[in-house]
This record gives C-alpha cells, structure tokens and sequence, in this order.
C-alpha cells in the first residue's frame, strides 16, 4: 500500500511537471525558431565580408540556439501525454536500426560493439516511435560515458513473460548516491545535460507496462535493464 501511494504521488507529480514544461517549451519554441532563422540569413548574406571573429560569433549564435531548441524538444517528449500506438513491434529490428545511427560516432570514440541477441526473441507490443527512443537514449548516453574508449555490449533474451535487454558500457559509472534519482526529471551530471532523456526513457517503458534498471560501478561501467511485456 505504502509502495502503491508512493507511485500515487509520483504519478501526480509527473504530470504537473509534464504541464508546467508544456508551457514553457511552447512558449520558447517561437523566439529560438527566430534567432535560428535571423542567424542563418546574417551568416548567409555577411558571411564573405565579416571578419573570422565577427562569423565565428554567429556560428557560436546558430549552434547554441539549436542546442536550445533540441532541450526544448526534449522537453516536449517528456510532457507530451499523446496515447501510444499500439502494434506488434520487433526490438531486435529496432536494435539494429539505432545502432547503425551511432557506428560512425563509435568508430571514432574507439568503441567496440558488440551484440549478441537471441534468433527467436519474441515481439512486444507498443509504440515504435517511442520504443526507438528508449535506445537512441541510452545508446548516446554509454558512448557519451566512454570518452576515452571503451566496450559496449547489447544483449536480448526471453525471461518469463518479458523480452530482457540489457545496455552495458564500460565508461565511467555513476556515483551510487545518484542511482536513485537518475530517472528524475532534471537530474543529470553533466554539465551540457538537460536531465531529461533518462526521466523520457523511463516515462515510455512504463508506459509500456515495462521495468528500467540500472546497475553501476565507478570507473567499471553501467548496465541498463530494460523488461518489456512479451507480446500476447
């Protein structure tokens, strides 16, 4: 009971910050959209006869702006509360689709990717949309935690009623006083961090009545579970 109010609560929560950031994002959108625009013309129009200090100002311009506008659309994930498609969805497809997004990334981050999903692991049922979400997340989140290198490891088996993956890097680990609030909205470490795309990558697998978990170790790697229904 005690365990079922806390998630009451959480849930509660989680939509009053949803509506507060709807707010704010769409309120933001407008302005940055114009900076972006005015930028790109300036650039466009001046750029031959502006000195290398006076372009690299607006480049700097054009690419805080667009970093602006990319916080702006994970705030938008994170509120939007549209109903989820519901279809018969292949993760392991979905697997090799976001891995292809990221192999020139890990080539030069020298990451060795390694995948070993099972042939016969079974459908789920869900969104595709935001299922690829889950794994663009935590796929950029174990490159951006081996800067200097490293292992990751994707694995895909059937346990019980659930299709088990499981993230793991070998990058820098999370401090263990942090791993119970990694999944809140606006906690992050990093310092170019939004907070968000662990607390949107949480919201959609709970959603798909799903588990994330986290394991960590400091200078040893992460490891993320994801358990997503089987599909019935």
């Amino acid at each position: 009971l005690d365990l079922r109010h806390q998630e009451i609560i959480q849930s509660k929560k989680m939509a009053s910050i949803g509506t507060l950031t709807a707010g704010i994002a769409h309120e933001l959108n407008n302005p940055l959209n114009n900076i972006i625009i005015t930028a790109e013309l300036f650039l466009e129009e001046f750029g031959t006869v502006l000195n290398p200090e006076q372009k690299q100002y607006l480049v700097d311009i054009l690419q805080q702006a667009r970093r602006s506008t990319d916080i702006v659309g994970n705030l938008l994930d994170f509120s939007r509360a549209r109903p989820l498609t519901k279809e018969k969805v292949d993760i392991q497809k979905i697997i090799s689709d976001v891995v292809k997004l990221f192999q020139n990334q890990m080539k030069l981050n020298h990451i060795e990717l390694e995948i070993d999903i099972v042939q016969d692991l079974p459908l789920t049922k869900g969104d595709p949309t935001s299922l690829r979400q889950i794994f663009i997340n935590l796929i950029e989140n174990a490159i951006q935690a081996m800067s200097k290198g490293g292992s990751l490891l994707i694995t895909g088996v059937r346990e019980g009623n659930f299709i088990k993956i499981e993230i793991a890097d070998t990058g820098e680990g999370i401090p263990e006083e942090y791993l119970p609030r990694i999944f809140e909205p606006f906690f992050t470490t990093k310092t170019n961090g939004t907070g968000l795309g662990l607390a949107v990558t949480y919201g959609i697998i709970k959603k798909h009545k799903g588990k994330l978990l986290v394991d960590s170790k400091i200078n040893e790697g992460t490891t993320f579970t994801i358990l997503l229904p089987v599909e019935a």
